[in-house]
């Protein structure tokens, strides 16, 4: 039998759409693995597709904590990162941690929009 978690005891801390759309906008709608890692394979949605307009539609945010360990990094935008699916479920954003912590210590608006636009460019 399966323990219920206690109501409200989920999200804490939920991601508010202002924030969504403000982590969104700061990332270009952009997945950070195929924008920061060249080595990264294709940006997927939840079913597997590579179509770009699916992929956009379902980006999701992952939170990056400053510092291995603990619990979940709080949900602001300087915690927050775009991912696809894919790379969000497969490991990807787990594994590169160093590198999406970097990132987001540098990600002042402008910066990232340029980095992130620039990078998937050179990828696609």
């Amino acid at each position: 039998m399966r323990r219920r978690r206690p109501k409200g005891s989920w999200h804490r801390d939920p991601v508010t759409p202002e924030v969504r759309r403000e982590v969104l906008n700061r990332d270009a709608y952009v997945c950070a693995a195929r924008a920061l890692d060249p080595t990264s394979d294709a940006c997927r949605d939840r079913w597997g597709s590579t179509h770009p307009l699916r992929v956009r539609a379902e980006l999701q945010l992952d939170h990056v904590r400053d510092e291995p360990g603990g619990h979940r990094a709080p949900s602001d935008p300087a915690h927050l990162v775009t991912v696809c699916p894919h790379h969000h479920l497969n490991g990807w954003a787990t594994s590169h941690r160093p590198l999406l912590r970097e990132y987001l210590a540098r990600a002042d608006k402008a910066w990232a929009r340029h980095l992130l636009a620039e990078l998937y460019r050179d990828h696609q």
